[in-house]
């Protein structure tokens, strides 16, 4: 695949410059991306690729084969790229190598996506892990390291963060709504009569931190096309931030959960599910048997040995 790409470079002279840098293709097996300055030069790019692909026995998958355009090099209502016959749509957004790409060049889609599918993962693992009174704490830790917040952060290396996205990075896994002090008390300013009232709830932060609390309130939430009403709990720090919890997020439309695949597909690596259906058990054996008392039968024939110091 190299020796053709270097063919298609040649022929065309694709490529995007980065400053002093040009980047021409990127390659991941059969996956490859061609970058192009002009639409002119992509088409010449194509075409080479289909003439050098040719007399080695590949062929270029036309179906599957997308045109991103970033900034205003096409006109908006140019759906698609017509190379060799075939009509190539132009996409907004594309997902290459498990990452979603926008055309906006931002990281804002693929963040929303990933902290999505991670929840995703965790809602799978509700009955069996999370709800499961024979796995102690430190072992859901393990899970939870081990097993979502890769999901979580997979690709992250590329993200461009603001302080939005971070705070939305930070707040994943809370089904709790939380207001600072500062922003309660601008809250009350337009609401006066609103009194935190004294709550039973003990959130605690990664790390096993607990967060004080001066008390809750329900609190009418909206958005363009939704109302709906939550408990929002105030803490006693005065600029500790606002976290918007899962539910309430789902529900005003703010967060998709994108439900983890069970079926397996030859080529594909199993899904968490099946991973953790295989080795319950053995997850299971991880956790304090409360309550529980194991009576093994020996035959009498078996002397007990004193192990060595």
């Amino acid at each position: 695949m190299d020796w053709v790409l270097d063919k298609v470079v040649d022929q065309s002279d694709c490529g995007a410059s980065i400053g002093n840098t040009k980047i021409t293709d990127l390659v991941f097996a059969d996956d490859a991306v061609i970058f192009a300055e002009s639409l002119e030069v992509l088409v010449m790019a194509l075409e080479a690729l289909h003439e050098e692909a040719k007399p080695l026995g590949l062929e270029v998958s036309w179906l599957l084969t997308k045109v991103q355009v970033f900034g205003d090099l096409l006109d908006e209502a140019v759906q698609s790229v017509h190379v060799c016959g075939e009509d190539i749509e132009i996409l907004e957004s594309f997902t290459y190598l498990g990452s979603a790409v926008h055309n906006d060049s931002g990281s804002r889609q693929e963040v929303l996506r990933r902290i999505g599918i991670a929840h995703g993962v965790m809602d799978s693992l509700s009955k069996s892990i999370w709800r499961c009174r024979y796995l102690c704490r430190r072992t859901k830790i393990w899970i939870f390291k081990s097993l979502v917040i890769p999901v979580l952060l997979y690709g992250c290396e590329t993200w461009t963060l603001n302080s939005d996205l971070k705070r939305r990075i930070n707040a994943f896994g809370a089904n709790v709504n939380l207001l600072d002090g500062d922003t309660f008390d601008q809250v009350t300013q337009l609401r006066p009569n609103i009194v935190p009232k004294q709550t039973k709830m003990e959130p605690k932060a990664y790390g096993d931190i607990p967060i004080p609390l001066k008390g809750e309130f329900f609190a009418p939430l909206t958005n363009e096309s939704t109302r709906i009403a939550h408990k929002m709990l105030v803490t006693k720090a005065r600029q500790g931030g606002n976290i918007l919890g899962k539910w309430a997020s789902t529900e005003l439309g703010f967060l998709t959960v994108q439900q983890a695949k069970t079926e397996s597909v030859k080529g594909i690596p199993p899904s968490t599910k099946e991973i953790l259906d295989c080795n319950l058990p053995a997850l299971n054996s991880l956790g304090r048997m409360k309550d529980f008392q194991l009576k093994l039968k020996i035959h009498d024939s078996i002397q007990p040995v004193a192990q060595p110091p």
